[in-house]
């Protein structure tokens, strides 16, 4: 599963009580890579790699989302 073919995570929390009661948070975040997926090139982590210490060095950083991260709206 790609978003405009480029990999990508979702971030959600999630709080647990004693009781084991869960409390989901509604406003998760989605991270993105930098580049179209591709599997011709596979040292650049950029492409594979959507963590953010990973992609904050990556000159391309930014260029289609703001900090590569994208609501779930």
């Amino acid at each position: 599963m790609l978003i405009d073919n480029r990999k990508y995570d979702m971030r959600l929390w999630v709080m647990v009580t004693h009781e084991h009661k869960c409390y989901l948070f509604r406003e998760g975040y989605i991270r993105m890579s930098s580049y179209e997926y591709t599997l011709e090139e596979q040292t650049n982590l950029a492409i594979h790699l959507t963590n953010n210490a990973i992609q904050k060095h990556d000159t391309n950083y930014g260029s289609k989302e703001d900090g590569n991260i994208l609501s779930y709206q």
